[in-house]
């Protein structure tokens, strides 16, 4: 499904990219492929660590698509903000941030179960909890 809806968007995207001399026809194909490659890897992930790896590239490269795509051809007038670049850069810090809430999470749970792998995360936590003294 991934690979077919970045073959669509391939084929529709052809006449705006050649229209648009400011965008690069290079870039595009590569970071929509990379940019599916990560989206794989976080659909297939069995491992909380692919996960977040996964997430991670998928975030970065939409920054980049972001800033390549979202603006409008460049004009002459300095007093217009760029609202693609600023757009981009407060997805950034957003992504950080969250991607640091994920982390110190996956560190909480990996200290209550010892492990990151999803079956066996499950099994840990599917078991009745038991507190010393209070039986």
């Amino acid at each position: 499904m991934v690979l077919a809806t970045t073959t669509f968007v391939l084929s529709n995207s052809e006449k705006s990219i050649v229209s648009n001399p400011q965008h690069h026809l290079m870039e595009y194909p590569f970071l929509l492929a990379l940019n599916s490659w990560f989206l794989i890897i976080l659909l297939a992930a069995n491992h909380f660590l692919v996960l977040v790896m996964g997430l991670i590239g998928f975030s970065v490269i939409l920054y980049v698509l972001i800033m390549m795509f979202g603006s409008s051809p460049q004009t002459y007038e300095t007093t217009l903000p760029n609202t693609a670049h600023e757009a981009s850069i407060k997805y950034f810090y957003l992504s950080a941030f969250s991607s640091a809430l994920i982390l110190i999470s996956l560190a909480l749970l990996y200290t209550t179960t010892r492990t990151l792998v999803f079956p066996e995360v499950q099994l840990i936590l599917s078991r009745p909890a038991t507190i010393p003294g209070f039986d």
